[in-house]
């Protein structure tokens, strides 16, 4: 696995919103967490998936996540056709770099809804659903989704019959 930093830097807010996490498609550097590495070096070519976690507008998040760096590199997944998976507020840097255009999606429900606006003004067919797949994309309604995102890019990439047996394995109903 290989994390990614917002300038390379990690801070305690960096959780919540500055990386990018990618699973390297080779089983033998599948160990692997790099700290250091730069959306500029990142070559979707050697990874299976992209994720987009949300995070804190106060943090910077929209500013950082709505580049054209990161849009570039979301877009470069899409068209290599690989899964790319968002939680929560994680749906925008998509919907910003245009790869929801035409799809349905989902994003944070609470509050006044300007999240869910904002996604259908980038082309997305906003959906009330915790969480939706659609065509390689997922995407979710807030952070306590997180596992069923895992649960479903896992089902695209291994099939749902691995899947399930993770999910029945970490104790969860199938």
């Amino acid at each position: 696995m290989t994390v990614i930093f917002r300038d390379g830097l990690f801070a305690p807010e960096s959780v919540a919103g500055f990386y990018r996490i990618g699973w390297p498609e080779s089983a033998e550097t599948s160990g692997r967490f790099d700290r250091n590495a730069q959306l500029y070096e990142v070559d979707p070519a050697e990874y299976a998936a992209l994720a987009v976690p949300g995070g804190f507008q106060e943090y910077g998040f929209y500013d950082d996540d709505f580049s054209d760096q990161v849009a570039s590199l979301i877009r470069a997944f899409v068209e290599a056709r690989k899964p790319v998976a968002e939680i929560c507020v994680g749906a925008l840097p998509p919907g910003n770099a245009g790869v929801l255009k035409g799809r349905r999606a989902t994003t944070y429900h609470v509050g006044d809804g300007r999240r869910r606006r904002q996604l259908a003004d980038f082309g997305a067919e906003v959906v009330d659903e915790r969480v939706v797949a659609d065509r390689g994309i997922i995407t979710s309604t807030a952070p306590e989704t997180a596992v069923d995102v895992a649960l479903a890019l896992l089902a695209l990439l291994m099939g749902e019959e691995n899947a399930l047996n993770v999910r029945r394995a970490m104790g969860f109903p199938a």
